[in-house]
């Protein structure tokens, strides 16, 4: 069975968005995640609900803030989910970072070698 004409110019043009706008979304995603992996699959997710809501673009805003605006509806997903999940998005460990007397005393002056240089001007206060 081969493909209607509408099909087929449906494919060239979304192929054409993918070669445009793939390079942008992706630099977009990567400086707002903090791994490539995860860039690359919410840039995938776009492209994947654009194929599937493509009929739906009316044609009001360039096929660039169209994609964009979806990418950032997947990038909120995506935060949204790590905050439900509870996963630390800046990838360092932080389960002991209140640990009792690891930077300050009970009196709420620093310990020891934690204080900056110029922690006791601040002492007094």
């Amino acid at each position: 069975m081969s493909e209607t004409p509408d099909a087929q110019a449906r494919q060239r043009t979304f192929g054409t968005w993918v070669k445009a706008h793939t390079a942008d979304l992706l630099r977009y995603a990567s400086a707002r995640v903090k791994e490539k992996a995860v860039a690359e699959d919410l840039v995938q997710l776009t492209f994947v609900a654009a194929w599937e809501t493509m009929d739906r673009f009316a044609g009001d805003s360039s096929p660039r803030t169209w994609l964009f605006a979806i990418l950032k509806h997947k990038l909120a997903d995506h935060y949204r989910r790590v905050y439900r999940e509870g996963k630390p998005v800046s990838g360092i460990d932080l389960s002991n970072d209140e640990e009792p007397g690891r930077y300050f005393s009970t009196n709420g002056h620093w310990e020891g070698t934690h204080a900056p240089a110029d922690a006791a001007a601040f002492d007094d206060e």
